[in-house]
């Protein structure tokens, strides 16, 4: 009798040692299933501000801008900037469609923000004025942006494939 209640004394050992051992696995799933559903909120921001950033890049903007920056060229050149007051107001008013017609990231818009104040600078000064500034400020804005963009959706492509599989593995879980 004595061995049978020793196995009894250690069937509820074991039953007690497995019901933790599934309260520890419970506790061990629910952080888990937190911490991926907290990775999957911050994925999913930042895959929402990558998506804004892409969607703000506006090709229509940019060829506009070249070409009213061509045009605005050609007539430095050809005027030798004869009526300088003139050039100066159109610089101006070029340089105040690019600064607050800019759309993008923060960084983006800085960026040409910073050219359109700097190109309306130099365009001021006679002998350097008669270069094709805004062309090539247009052009080095528009390759810079379309550098970004093409970064930003290669990190989307990412990002969206990790939030696939977080949604997998939280869907497995519950």
């Amino acid at each position: 009798m004595s061995i049978t209640y020793r196995d009894d004394e250690k069937n509820e050992e074991y039953d007690e040692y497995e019901e933790y051992e599934n309260t520890m696995r419970e506790a061990r799933n629910k952080v888990n299933f937190s911490s991926k559903l907290d990775a999957l909120k911050k994925y999913q921001a930042k895959a929402f501000e990558l998506r804004k950033k892409i969607g703000n890049f506006s090709i229509t903007f940019f060829t506009l801008a070249l070409m009213f920056a061509g045009f605005k060229d050609l007539l430095d050149i050809f005027s030798i900037e004869l009526f300088s007051w003139l050039d100066w107001i159109i610089d101006l008013g070029f340089g105040a469609v690019l600064f607050f017609g800019c759309k993008g990231s923060i960084q983006q818009v800085k960026t040409i923000r910073m050219t359109s104040v700097c190109t309306s600078i130099a365009e001021a000064i006679p002998i350097i004025g008669a270069l094709p500034l805004w062309t090539v400020s247009v052009l080095l804005l528009y390759i810079k942006m379309g550098q970004e963009n093409g970064t930003a959706k290669l990190d989307l492509e990412k990002l969206e494939k990790q939030i696939a599989q977080l949604n997998n593995e939280i869907a497995q879980m519950q």
